[in-house]
């Protein structure tokens, strides 16, 4: 093969973290690693919702603004079809869960909105648990 009809190499390309869309390195398969990402990512999703200098240093904070304001605009978002949103969502649904914040003072996107779902789902499992337990006794 002549010099010029070489392919150029193949680069490794790095892993992606959906969550903040920053190359990382392979998460180990650990649930203990998982869950210190899912923390992490969530906490870089707090601060992201609330901070407001441009030239921030925290790791993540300014793809996580990008990521927001990419969610905001995504045509892809009510399909299911655009990771970034859909990554984004499952970290909103994340934090509703622990958040301990009003509705109306939390600044994460959906957060109000998924505390309602969530309430409403623990209610009506509360309320089919009693009828369950009649069933196997």
């Amino acid at each position: 093969m002549a010099e010029t009809e070489r392919e150029p190499p193949k680069m490794a390309e790095p892993t992606q973290n959906a969550e903040t869309s920053a190359p990382q390195k392979p998460t180990e398969s650990s649930p203990d690693s998982r869950r210190q990402f899912v923390l992490r990512a969530t906490q870089t999703l707090v601060h992201a919702c609330q901070c407001k200098d441009r030239d921030c240093s925290l790791e993540g904070c300014q793809q996580m603004r990008n990521n927001l304001t990419h969610s905001k605009s995504c045509a892809r978002k009510s399909t299911g079809d655009c990771p970034v949103c859909k990554h984004l969502i499952a970290l909103c649904c994340y934090h509703a869960k622990h958040c301990h914040l009003k509705a109306t003072e939390c600044r994460v996107p959906l957060c109000g909105q998924l505390k309602q779902k969530l309430e409403q789902q623990r209610k009506l499992h509360q309320a089919e648990a009693p009828s369950q337990r009649t069933k196997t006794d």
